[in-house]
């Protein structure tokens, strides 16, 4: 489904049906929509083949006035949203069902990309892909399959420009080019030159925290650059 990405065209059965105009309209066609995939796979007899996914590409992209008239936070108070490298652009709800893998009701909480699900099809599938595709996709099939243990290497994300990079590595996230609560600036005289956020404790990314972790800085801005140079997060590249 492109809903609920601009232009918020609204099917005229659910015109009007919402407290938040033709945003919420939209979200309550895409409940229905899902629905009726589910009931068409259940009625089909496919439901134990069938893995389903419910997720974004981004974060929620939003105007301040609509978060004023409705009281609407699309993004639970991350800085930035959509294009941007922090949170708010990156970070998305993901849902899975997969009956007799998935156990209903069960979170995993390990940070995961979607360029994993390249790597994670693959292998479910048990179908190679050439080396040159999916440089930074894991196979994280492991969390469908009930181990909660699986563990992804660095995440690697890019917003609107080249240089806007950054890199997470368990708690640590170092954006080494740029400040900014929204889009990217130029550190100023008495700026920190990037922002390194810890996220377990710090998930709105509040403290920039670059200029008190040195070590954490170098460590991360050096496995950035090599990846770049190499062309590849991934340990080993899967396929042929």
């Amino acid at each position: 489904m492109t809903a609920p990405h601009f232009p918020w065209s609204v099917h005229p059965d659910f015109d009007g049906l919402s407290s938040l105009g033709k945003y919420g309209d939209f979200l309550k066609e895409i409940d229905t929509r899902t629905g009726q995939i589910l009931d068409t796979i259940d009625n089909g007899g496919i439901e134990n083949s069938t893995l389903i996914i419910f997720t974004a590409d981004n974060g929620g992209a939003y105007e301040p006035w609509f978060e004023r008239k409705y009281d609407h936070d699309m993004n639970y108070g991350r800085s930035g949203q959509k294009r941007h490298i922090l949170e708010g652009g990156l970070r998305v709800p993901f849902i899975a069902k997969w009956q007799g893998n998935i156990e209903p009701g069960s979170v995993a909480d390990t940070p995961i990309s979607l360029v994993d699900m390249l790597a994670t099809f693959s292998s479910l599938t048990n179908q190679p892909y050439r080396n040159e595709f999916a440089e930074d996709s894991y196979d994280i099939s492991g969390l469908f399959l009930g181990n909660k243990e699986v563990k992804r290497g660095p995440i690697i994300n890019q917003s609107t420009s080249a240089d806007a990079l950054s890199i997470t590595v368990d708690e640590y996230k170092l954006i080494p080019n740029g400040i900014g609560k929204t889009g990217l600036r130029k550190p100023g005289k008495d700026d920190p030159e990037g922002m390194l956020f810890n996220l377990t404790v710090d998930s709105l990314e509040r403290e920039n925290i670059y200029e008190d972790r040195p070590e954490i800085v170098n460590n991360l801005e050096n496995l950035l650059e090599e990846y770049v140079e190499r062309g590849y997060s991934t340990p080993k590249k899967s396929g042929y």
